[in-house]
């Protein structure tokens, strides 16, 4: 079975879901199944082998932000999404404190669950694009129900299942800062 897993990254420090993403993803190809972990946000970091290296980069949490507040870079061209999406900038971004905490987040947050309602769209559209062009999976897999947002428009373009592991939410969903958190 080919499965792709969707994982937010943290870029500077290890987090329980990206172990969790990428050791399962391990298992899975010990049993023999082909399995690709595709980092979303900033780079994940695992220890050992990493299932993320080499893939490329989806929602680049540069770009989900520009997106969010500029709203003239909903439409750049890709060329100029690459630059943010790059490595070195990611990695420089994410040593910004506060970059992945919830009470700074909350219209993000809500935007990425609006999937293609939302500022990022068009973060959606290159990763429906890549996933067809990159050898149809036999599932994904969200690594949080925050990913939700781009569910419906994977089952809809790909025709795929599309399930999700639950772990940590809680505490970020309980982080959001009123009117995000009632949403």
């Amino acid at each position: 079975m080919r499965i792709v897993g969707l994982t937010p990254g943290t870029g500077t420090f290890y987090c329980g879901t990206c172990l969790r993403d990428n050791w399962l993803g391990l298992a899975l190809k010990k049993l023999g199944h082909e399995m690709l972990v595709a980092p979303m946000y900033l780079p994940v970091l695992s220890e050992g082998p990493n299932l993320a290296d080499g893939a490329p980069m989806f929602f680049g949490g540069i770009n989900v932000y520009l997106q969010q507040y500029l709203p003239w870079f909903r439409s750049t061209p890709r060329w100029i999404d690459r630059i943010f999406d790059s490595p070195a900038a990611l990695r420089l971004a994410a040593r910004r404190a506060g970059m992945t905490a919830a009470k700074h987040l909350g219209d993000l947050t809500c935007s990425m669950l609006k999937g293609e309602e939302g500022h990022q769209a068009k973060e959606l559209d290159r990763l429906i694009a890549w996933l067809k062009s990159d050898g149809k999976p036999d599932v994904v897999c969200l690594s949080n129900v925050l990913l939700a947002g781009v569910a419906g428009r994977i089952k809809r373009d790909l025709g795929v299942p599309v399930v999700c592991t639950l772990q940590g939410e809680d505490f970020y969903l309980d982080s959001l800062l009123p009117p995000w958190r009632e949403q």
